[in-house]
């Protein structure tokens, strides 16, 4: 005979699963944002001039998008790969 514990037992892998598919759509979005500002930081790169090294009032701007770039793209990647990790570890 079921009783309401072992009808919530049963329902629990349903729930984690919907919990994942709804944690897996919000990853989707912030990784979409990541990779948009990915591609405006590396239009940027290729838009903003080299630093001038002999300008002493000159600030590393160049050389800064490129690792802003660099890290949206760590994160736009680590983002995207979250739920597959997460499903088979």
């Amino acid at each position: 005979m079921a009783n309401a514990n072992s009808t919530r037992a049963a329902e629990a892998p349903k729930d984690a699963a919907c919990v994942l598919e709804r944690v897996e759509a919000l990853l989707n979005q912030k990784a979409s944002l990541a990779w948009r500002v990915y591609n405006t930081l590396a239009f940027m790169v290729e838009a903003v001039p080299y630093d001038d090294p002999e300008d002493p009032r000159g600030l590393p701007v160049h050389c800064t998008l490129i690792d802003l770039k660099a890290d949206m793209d760590n994160l736009a990647t680590s983002l995207g790969a979250l739920v597959h990790e997460a499903r088979h570890e």
